[in-house]
């Protein structure tokens, strides 16, 4: 962990002092533009594992609190899926939604479930070949609990490798995960959340196939969209 946070955080020094030294000797600094660049780059992603980190600590400590909403599941992942589109467009990748059609609204803590969202689907693309789908879903199961899935086509995990990033700190140990940065907090997290909302939280996956995270609501959850209106008046 020493090492996640100290990379950026010595990047961040680094390229402000090299800025501050060309200022001193007289140069133009409006050249530097890239380097003010990865300093922004940087800082949001040292925040980005503050961030991480604060929430397991409060989750181990059962200090966290769910702060509670009403929410249609088509439009939480709608909104998460135009979020990453930016991601992954930039590796070729398309991010295909299909929607169960359901009129239930889901009652939770949104701002959690759009980070569970958020940390699947990145997951998804980073460890998808440039070109490919990811597939995201989401629906009323048979159970008449709320489900998402997020399935890549990735190079896939053992079930050791499995068990391991299940852990924090903990990222699979593949080619392609070599090519990310990462705090390996991002599927802990997801588990952590999701056992706060009383949900589950599985992944499958087959080597040179892929892999498929999904994430259950309990029915309790799933709210009909009439009575859901009526519960925030």
């Amino acid at each position: 962990m020493s090492h996640e946070l100290r990379t950026p955080l010595n990047a961040i020094i680094g390229f402000a002092e090299f800025i501050m030294s060309e200022d001193v000797r007289g140069r133009d600094i409006r050249d530097h533009r890239g380097y003010i660049s990865d300093i922004r780059d940087s800082g949001k992603h040292l925040l980005s594992m503050i961030n991480s980190i604060l929430d397991l600590s409060k989750l181990e400590a059962s200090a966290f609190v769910l702060r509670e909403d009403y929410e249609s599941p088509r439009e939480i992942t709608g909104q998460v899926v135009r979020m990453m589109e930016g991601m992954a467009k930039a590796r070729g990748i398309v991010i295909e939604h299909k929607s169960g059609g359901h009129h239930f609204d889901l009652h939770a803590d949104i701002q959690v479930v759009k980070q569970v969202l958020i940390n699947l689907i990145s997951n998804a693309i980073k460890f998808s070949p440039n070109g490919s789908v990811v597939r995201v879903y989401d629906r009323l199961n048979r159970d008449g609990c709320i489900e998402f899935q997020i399935a890549d086509s990735g190079p896939g995990m053992t079930p050791d490798v499995m068990k391991r990033v299940m852990q924090p700190f903990v990222q699979a140990d593949t080619g392609l995960a070599r090519k990310h940065d990462g705090t390996g907090l991002g599927l802990p997290l997801v588990k952590a959340f999701m056992d706060a909302h009383g949900g589950a939280f599985t992944l499958t996956s087959t080597v040179g196939v892929g892999t498929t995270a999904q994430v259950v609501f309990p029915a309790g959850r799933a709210i009909e969209h009439q009575t859901a209106l009526y519960a925030t008046i």
